[in-house]
């Protein structure tokens, strides 16, 4: 038992480095900034089990998951959606927040669209 700590995003990339002289291409951990997901909702979701926290943003974020899994989509659309839903359109930002979805305006367009974050596949 410690002093509780805030949970960290990270990311995964791919750094060389000198082994015995050698460069080589290694996968390398890159700390990000402070989200809201918990240690033991971690837990929970990866042995199946629900979390006692916010029921609502799980939905918000399950919601979300299923709109952003095919592919980018436009906020305009995401909001239509997640209000026929029954979605706060603040839960939704903050689901947004928490699985590290990206913001990104498509070439040649007025509108903003949302996608997963890229993951690096090894």
């Amino acid at each position: 038992m410690g002093k509780w700590t805030p949970t960290v995003r990270f990311g995964l990339e791919t750094a060389s480095v000198n082994i015995e002289g050698q460069p080589e291409e290694v996968v390398r951990a890159v700390l990000g900034e402070e989200c809201t997901v918990t240690a033991a909702a971690m837990l929970a979701a990866e042995q199946g089990h629900d979390d006692a926290g916010d029921k609502k943003q799980d939905r918000a974020m399950q919601f979300l998951r299923g709109h952003l899994e095919t592919g980018p989509k436009a906020v305009s659309a995401i909001k239509e959606a997640a209000e026929a839903a029954g979605h706060a359109w603040r839960t939704i930002e903050r689901a947004k927040k928490d699985m590290g979805a990206e913001a990104f305006q498509p070439k040649g367009t007025n509108g903003w669209s949302w996608r997963l974050p890229t993951v690096l596949e090894i």
